[in-house]
């Protein structure tokens, strides 16, 4: 490793750190900190200059936690260990975030940035912010995703200004702005079945899997109709389209028309009797970019804590880079619902019993005659001397088992997306 990527690696380290301790600390001088160290110019890097400390996926991270501020996660943000927070006060974080906010819409501000303090101003309810918002959605000249934080924003706020930025939004150019109009008519009650009919029939991949879920939530026969007509192809013999198969599926159990819950038995007859793959729908039709966000943020899932991607994340895993390149998407899916299938080699996990009682378990990073370095996920880097052992066995895959169960089929399915992206 180059002195420069050592550097790096401890700037990281000490930066997520530095983060997290603000954010546990939770007075409003750490919000204000947070805040500050969001609004920075990527270039102007951490304190004292450090480099790589100003990097967007750092400042993107103190708005996260400025957004979880009143509800922070049980986890700890750097450990991963259960340490649970008591709720507190939205203010201090709401109000160090309006402070910057114009600095942190800057056009030179990363859109990663822009769309984490969109997210964390909704979040948080700093309504005082909404004109801007409002402007944002009109400004054509903007990026894409970041209008579409700006709009779903108008929406979690209840702004005056939401509905005509959402008239502006149905007709944008931008896919993106179009995607986040159907997500927000959907939830609002303004929501109409005939619109999301259109939507499935000249709408992208992702505002069509939207409709769908959207539809599933309005009562009455028009929209049993509309879902129906996606269901119908495989009710006559024919395969659904793979991208869509798990939102009309989920679309049609939502349902309470007796045609649905026939069909539905029959669909699942045919995965239970093997004719196809129980998670098949999981390899098709995700979102790459929100199952990088679900591996890296998911608190339950924790993926992060275990596994590294472009030298960040954890070591108890294998890493994740070129993992599509090495791997089958069957081994790949294969191996977060059913872990103890197949472990790969290395990183088979071991259950050692000490004399005094304690056990560790973890992978076996160097043995000697003499000693066992054990990383464990709990415990981290462990020496053990092998007098004290009085015995060791194989245990489980460090995957937990269950893990579609952790997350929900539209979440695997984007993890998988993303897991399938890295080539």
């Amino acid at each position: 490793m180059s002195a420069t990527d050592h550097q790096e690696l401890i700037v990281r380290a000490f930066v997520r750190r530095a983060l997290n301790a603000n954010f546990r600390l939770g007075s409003v001088v750490n919000a204000e900190a947070l805040a500050a160290f969001a609004a920075r110019s990527s270039s102007a890097g951490g304190p004292g200059g450090m480099p790589f400390a100003g990097a967007p996926e750092f400042r993107a991270e103190a708005l996260l936690m400025l957004g979880q501020w009143a509800k922070p996660s049980p986890r700890d943000k750097v450990l991963g260990l259960y340490r649970p927070l008591e709720a507190r006060e939205a203010k201090p974080a709401a109000d160090a975030l309006a402070g910057h906010f114009d600095a942190l819409l800057d056009d030179k501000s990363p859109s990663t940035v822009r769309v984490a303090a969109l997210d964390a101003v909704a979040e948080l309810g700093v309504a005082s912010v909404s004109p801007k918002l409002a402007g944002l959605v009109n400004n054509l000249h903007a990026d894409g995703n970041v209008r579409a934080a700006a709009l779903k924003a108008l929406a979690r706020l209840r702004a005056p200004e939401f509905e005509d930025a959402l008239a502006v939004a149905k007709a944008d150019f931008d896919s993106a702005v179009r995607r986040a109009a159907v997500l927000v008519a959907s939830q609002s009650s303004g929501a109409a079945a005939p619109e999301l009919a259109k939507v499935l029939a000249d709408g992208a991949l992702a505002e069509k899997q939207l409709a769908l879920a959207a539809l599933a939530q309005i009562p009455g026969t028009l929209a049993d109709e509309i879902i129906y007509r996606m269901f119908r192809p495989w009710i006559e013999g024919e395969p659904l389209e793979p991208a869509l198969e798990l939102d009309v599926l989920e679309a049609s159990r939502a349902r309470t028309d007796e045609r649905f819950k026939e069909f539905l038995e029959l669909y699942d007859q045919s995965v239970a009797s093997g004719e196809r793959n129980k998670f098949h729908w999981a390899l098709s039709g995700g979102d790459a970019e929100n199952g990088k966000k679900i591996f890296v943020e998911h608190a339950a899932a924790a993926c992060y804590r275990c596994h590294a991607v472009d030298g960040a994340g954890g070591e108890v895993g294998p890493k994740m880079d070129g993992l599509a390149s090495r791997l089958t998407t069957d081994y790949i899916l294969e191996s977060i619902v059913n872990p103890n299938a197949k472990i790969a080699e290395g990183f088979e996990n071991q259950l050692i019993e000490l004399k005094d009682g304690r056990f560790f378990a973890g992978i076996i990073k160097q043995e000697t005659d003499t000693e066992i370095v054990l990383n464990s996920p709990e415990d981290g880097i462990v020496t053990l001397e092998k007098s004290e052992v009085k015995g060791r066995e194989r245990g489980a895959s460090g995957m937990p088992e269950g893990l579609q169960d952790i997350l929900s089929k539209s979440e695997l399915r984007d993890l998988m997306a993303y897991l399938m992206s890295l080539k």
